[in-house]
């Protein structure tokens, strides 16, 4: 039986296209794996607003940042308390302010937000940097 005889040349060349390919796709593996680690854990900033008509797109739902929205809009120093209210059509789900008191409650209740009982909401701004070693990647390969 005949072998065929291969030129190192070609060998060595091929050899060092796939060590080329390899290289990149173990950079592309790394940057994947990266950021899918830290997708559910990107910053968020929080900007607070008050709403006076109708109802939030984006409830504040934890009493901590119930409080933590009205210290940052002026509303009101004191930590906001439940509002003892299970259901109520008069008063607006999650956080809200009544006569410059702060309440919370779970979202159990079904009232809009009104002059007399101003809802402070949230909405949420993704802060992209994170993602930037991923674009130098991208670019540089």
């Amino acid at each position: 039986m005949k072998t065929a005889r291969v030129d190192p040349k070609a060998w060595f060349s091929a050899e060092r296209t796939f060590l080329h390919w390899a290289k990149i796709s173990v950079v592309f593996a790394a940057s994947a794996a990266l950021l899918l680690a830290g997708a559910g854990t990107v910053p968020k900033t929080y900007n607070y607003f008050e709403v006076n008509v109708g109802t939030c797109d984006y409830p504040i739902t934890s009493g901590r940042d119930c409080s933590a929205a009205a210290s940052v809009l002026g509303v009101s120093p004191l930590a906001a308390r439940g509002d003892g209210l299970v259901g109520s059509a008069d008063a607006p789900p999650y956080c809200y302010a009544e006569d410059g008191i702060m309440k919370f409650n779970p979202g159990s209740n079904r009232g809009i937000c009104s002059e007399e009982k101003t809802c402070l909401c949230q909405e949420a701004e993704r802060d992209w940097y994170i993602y930037g070693p991923a674009a130098v990647v991208g670019v540089a390969s």
